[in-house]
C-alpha cells in the first residue's frame, strides 16, 4: 500500500480571493492524482482550518471520502507525519515548510515555482503599490536591508533543497537554471522540471463579452510584481499618441489601484473576479498587456492564447520559454518599450494558439512524470 500526504494548503486563496500560481498548480496535480491512483493507494491532504478551499475541491474530499486534517499552524504537520506512517508527502508550495520537520521514512515531494525574492527583491515602482504604513515600513526595511534579504531567502531555498530524502520538481528550465545558478548546493541531477499544468474548466454558461467596446486586458494589478503600473502608463502614452481611439482598458484585480495614477473614462477598473469571468476578459481583449517583471512560469499569457488573443509581454525569466514566437517582447522596465509593443499589435501575426497547443502537450506528459513520482514508492 502506498500512502500519501496531500498539502492542500496551496489551493486556498488568501484574503482577496487571490490564489497563487502554485494553488492552481496543486489543484491540478490533487485531482490527476485521484485519477491515477490504485485501489491499493491511499491519499490523506491537510489544510489551514480558518481558511476556506475551494468549492471544488471541497466536492471532491467528500465524493472520494478522503481523509482531511485540519490545523492550525505548520508545526502541527510533525503530529500528522509521526502518526500517519505515509510514503509520500507532497507539497506545491513548500517555502514555509518547517525545516526541523523529521520526514522519517516518509519521502518529501516539492515543486519550487520561482525564486522572485532572489531575482527581483524589489523595484522603483512599488511604492506606489504601498497603502498601510505596515506595507511602507516592510517595503523601506526590504530596501535598505537587500542584501541581507537576499542571503536569507538563498540560505532557506538552500536548505529546502537539501532535504535529504527529497524529490525537486520545478516549473520550468527557468527555474532550473536559477536555482543553480543562485544556490551553490543544487544538484542538478536532483532537479526536474514539469511545466505549470492549464485549469482545465468546462463551463456550463457561455464565455461573452464583458463589454461591447475592443479593449485591452491588464490584471493582478495590485500586484506590484505584475508591474500593472507601468503597463497603465504605456496604454496612456499610445492613447496620447492615438487621441482618437477608441478602445477601452480593462484593468483588473485593482482594488486598491497603484498609486499617482489618474485614470480617464476609458479605463474601467475591476477587484479580482471569477475565474468564468476572466476566462471571458481573456477570449475577448483586443490584446493581454502583461508586463510582468518575474515569472516561474506564467499562466496568464498562455492562457490568453488559448483564445488567439495576442499577448504584450515581458522578455524576462520565463515568459519566452512559455510564449515562444507568438508574443511581442518589450521590456518590462521601460514604459517606451511597452507603449512600442502595443504600436506593434497591427503588424503582429497570432500564432497563440499553435504554441498553446505545443506547451499544453508539454504540460500533459510533464504531468504525468510528476503524477508517477508522487505515486511511486522508490526513494529519491
Amino acid at each position: 500500500m502506498n500512502s500519501i500526504l496531500f498539502d492542500l494548503a496551496a489551493t486556498q486563496p488568501d484574503d482577496q480571493g487571490s490564489v497563487h500560481g502554485g494553488g492552481i498548480y496543486a489543484e491540478v496535480v490533487f485531482h490527476k492524482l485521484l485519477e491515477l491512483k490504485k485501489n491499493s493507494d491511499v491519499i490523506e491532504v491537510y489544510y489551514f482550518k480558518n481558511k476556506r478551499l475551494p468549492n471544488e475541491i471541497i466536492e471532491t474530499l467528500e465524493n472520494a471520502k478522503i481523509k482531511r486534517h485540519e490545523i492550525n499552524k505548520l508545526s502541527e504537520l510533525q503530529k500528522i507525519l509521526d502518526m500517519g506512517k505515509y510514503n509520500v508527502l507532497y507539497s506545491a508550495l513548500p517555502y514555509s515548510m518547517p525545516r526541523d520537520l523529521d520526514f522519517k521514512a516518509t519521502r518529501f515531494v516539492q515543486t519550487i515555482h520561482g525564486l522572485r525574492p532572489i531575482e527581483q527583491p524589489s523595484d522603483s515602482q512599488q511604492k506606489f503599490y504601498l497603502n498601510s504604513f505596515t506595507q511602507f515600513k516592510r517595503w523601506v526595511r526590504g530596501v535598505l536591508l537587500r542584501s541581507f534579504t537576499v542571503k536569507k531567502h538563498i540560505d532557506n531555498f538552500n536548505s529546502l533543497i537539501n532535504i535529504s530524502n527529497s524529490s525537486i520538481w520545478v516549473v520550468s528550465n527557468h527555474t532550473k537554471s536559477s536555482l543553480l545558478k543562485h544556490l551553490p548546493d543544487a544538484n542538478s541531477k536532483k532537479i526536474r522540471v514539469a511545466y505549470s499544468p492549464l485549469m482545465e474548466k468546462h463551463f456550463e454558461s457561455e464565455l461573452t463579452p464583458p463589454i461591447p467596446e475592443d479593449y485591452f486586458l491588464i490584471i493582478n494589478a495590485n500586484r506590484w510584481i505584475k508591474n500593472s503600473r507601468r503597463g497603465i502608463l504605456a496604454v496612456q502614452k499610445f492613447f496620447k499618441k492615438h487621441p482618437d481611439s477608441k478602445t477601452k482598458v480593462i484593468v483588473l484585480g485593482a482594488k486598491p489601484l497603484p498609486n499617482m495614477l489618474k485614470l480617464d473614462e476609458r479605463f474601467i477598473v475591476k477587484g479580482y473576479v471569477s475565474r468564468h469571468d476572466l476566462e471571458c476578459h481573456l477570449k475577448f481583449a483586443k490584446a493581454l498587456i502583461y508586463p510582468t517583471l518575474n515569472e516561474g512560469f506564467g499562466y496568464p499569457p498562455l492562457e490568453a492564447m488559448k483564445y488567439e488573443t495576442p499577448v504584450i509581454a515581458s522578455d524576462i525569466c520565463s515568459v519566452p520559454e512559455v510564449c515562444g514566437s507568438a508574443a511581442i517582447y518589450v521590456n518590462p522596465f521601460s514604459v517606451e518599450s511597452i507603449a512600442e509593443g502595443i504600436e506593434r499589435l497591427g503588424s503582429h501575426e497570432s500564432m497563440g494558439l499553435k504554441q498553446y497547443t505545443k506547451i499544453k502537450k508539454l504540460q500533459d506528459e510533464m504531468l504525468l512524470w510528476l503524477c508517477n513520482d508522487i505515486l511511486s514508492q522508490h526513494k529519491p
